[in-house]
């Protein structure tokens, strides 16, 4: 219970093992924010694209072939679920960054002090 609590008051990262958390930080944030702002919202953006042909193969009706009347509806739904995914994680993965790089700047204020 503590440990969930913790995990929320950082952001959602339990930083159980703050050097761990520290060398991945590192390492993601030489590629730079750009990077992985956009690699994480593909990610997930394609999440739901994935998910709704999952689901359509899982339930038995497949992916409709181009001559289907559904295709174009089909197809306009992936577009929609990926645009409108990848936009708000946009948002998300910005966020995420700034509250890791808090976490991550306190952890080095805190190794500096001590």
């Amino acid at each position: 219970m503590i440990d969930s609590y913790n995990a929320i008051k950082n952001g959602g990262f339990n930083l159980r093992n703050p050097e761990r958390f520290m060398r991945n930080w590192e390492r993601v944030r030489q590629r730079g924010k750009t990077r992985y702002v956009l690699i994480h919202s593909f990610v997930m953006g394609a999440a739901p694209v994935i998910g709704s042909i999952l689901g359509r193969i899982t339930n038995g009706y497949g992916i409709p072939s181009p001559t289907d009347s559904y295709y174009p509806y089909f197809i306009d739904k992936l577009w929609i679920s990926f645009t409108v995914t990848f936009v708000f994680s946009v948002f998300g993965s910005m966020t995420r960054w700034d509250i890791n790089e808090d976490n991550y700047g306190e952890l080095i204020n805190k190794d500096e002090t001590h």
